[in-house]
Parts: structure tokens; C-alpha cells; sequence
């Protein structure tokens, strides 16, 4: 059986919060390290300034008087729950 399932990203997409430029189709993962010259602990403390922005920002959607639920990523949910679709990712 196969599924033709939609992506979640429109909907929730990933914004880096750090400070750090990506450009487009660049790993973020990568711009963080070359930003912070790969130096852990720049990297950390920069990723933490993400963590704490991205936090508050959550938290806020979740308490407008707007939201409207949680967005559920289809693919991740039918590999958390193979009853939903047999055999799905195999």
C-alpha cells in the first residue's frame, strides 16, 4: 500500500532563531558550525540563543487565542504507529 502524503513543512516551517544567515537549500547544521568557527562552545551558546527565542515563540502560538492545534507530521506518525498503515517505510 502506498500512501502520497503531504508535507507538514508549508505549514510549520523551520526558522533558525540564532542570528546565523543560511542560505537557501544550505545545511543549517553546517552555517552553525562555520559561523562559530567550530568551536563547541560558541556553537552551544549560539544554538542556546536559538533554543530560547524559538521557545518563547512556541509558547506564544500555543497560547494565541488563534491556535488552532498541533501540526502532525503524517510520515513520522505512521512510523510511530504501524497499525496505522501496515508496512509503510519498509
Amino acid at each position: 500500500m502506498s500512501s502520497i502524503l503531504q508535507s507538514t513543512e508549508i505549514e510549520n516551517k523551520l526558522e533558525d532563531l540564532s542570528g546565523v544567515v543560511i542560505k537557501p537549500g544550505e545545511n543549517p547544521y553546517n552555517a552553525l558550525i562555520e559561523a562559530c568557527d567550530g568551536e563547541p562552545a560558541k556553537i552551544q551558546k549560539l544554538y542556546a540563543v536559538h533554543r530560547v527565542k524559538r521557545n518563547a515563540q512556541q509558547k506564544a502560538k500555543f497560547l494565541a487565542p488563534d491556535y488552532t492545534g498541533l501540526i502532525i507530521d503524517q510520515h513520522l506518525l505512521r512510523l510511530e504507529n504501524p497499525q496505522i498503515e501496515p508496512g509503510f517505510g519498509q
